[in-house]
């Protein structure tokens, strides 16, 4: 059903769109990207050009709306079932507002504005991916978030953003290390909140990795992604590894103690900070010293 009732206010509708772009998510593609940028500018004039500063725009807002957008769009049917999902929630994002999915496939074409800003070819290929994954993770006819498995490593393209920041300014891919790393620990924090909808998931007949393995073993797996993480950031720098071993304790604690997973999800912000910030901190040692 379409509704086409219009907002009282633009304040409203402005609420609406930042609440679909999942403010507490924010930081899952921008920080990465600003790291990427640390880390491969030699100047702070460098790290704001004209170029990076689109990236640290597009990463931060539209894309969240976006990619989030998109995949409630397609979970409609689905997240009836889920009691996370609030009345507010369902009437934002699945009433057929189309003013609401105007906004957020808006936000996705947004990202061709790019092309002013990007002149790598490789790094344009890498946001063209950026804009066509969330719709083959989301929307049919693939819906690879109904893949087990398959919905845990797709979200491993949450690093892309990062390695076109990366390119648009070096002009060379990042370490590999550094890509498989956080590739594998985007994949692992998918697991690990796929685990909270099992129930709902199940109800719906959704399948992903979570109502595959069961909370147990989909820690397990989480565990593991996480601990090669470290690994491989540590082949880049010893700190990197060290400063990642959070996950995987993390991981290992939920397991063994009577933390679920959502205690760990609700404190995630707070836990990522913890972990970028002090790498934030060393990407601006380096250029200023």
């Amino acid at each position: 059903m379409i509704n086409n009732t219009p907002y009282r206010n633009s304040g409203d509708f402005t609420r609406k769109l930042i609440k679909a772009s999942r403010p507490h998510h924010w930081e899952i593609m921008l920080a990465p990207v600003i790291i990427a940028v640390l880390y491969t500018a030699n100047s702070i004039d460098q790290v704001l050009t004209s170029t990076t500063l689109w990236f640290f725009f597009y990463f931060s807002v539209p894309a969240n709306l976006y990619v989030w957008g998109i995949n409630d769009i397609f979970d409609a049917d689905d997240d009836v079932y889920n009691q996370r999902k609030d009345e507010d929630s369902l009437e934002l994002l699945f009433s057929g507002d189309t003013s609401i999915a105007v906004a957020i496939v808006g936000a996705g074409l947004l990202i061709g504005t790019g092309a002013l800003f990007v002149t790598s070819p490789i790094a344009l290929q890498v946001l063209v991916l950026c804009a066509v994954v969330p719709l083959l993770y989301s929307a049919p006819p693939l819906r690879l978030k109904r893949i087990p498995f398959i919905d845990s490593l797709v979200n491993g393209t949450f690093i892309l953003p990062a390695v076109a920041a990366y390119v648009a300014v070096d002009g060379s891919l990042p370490p590999l290390p550094a890509i498989a790393g956080f590739w594998l620990w985007f994949s692992g924090l998918h697991a690990l909140a796929a685990i909270i909808d099992i129930e709902s998931d199940r109800q719906a007949g959704t399948s992903t990795i979570a109502t595959y393995l069961g909370e147990r073993n989909t820690l397990v797996y989480c565990s593991y992604l996480w601990t090669v993480t470290c690994i491989l950031f540590a082949q880049i720098h010893i700190l990197g590894g060290i400063i990642f071993l959070i996950f995987p304790l993390i991981g290992v604690y939920t397991i063994f103690s009577d933390a679920g997973p959502s205690v760990i999800l609700s404190n995630m912000l707070l836990i990522n900070l913890a972990v970028y910030v002090p790498i934030l901190i060393g990407g601006i040692w380096t250029i200023i010293s």
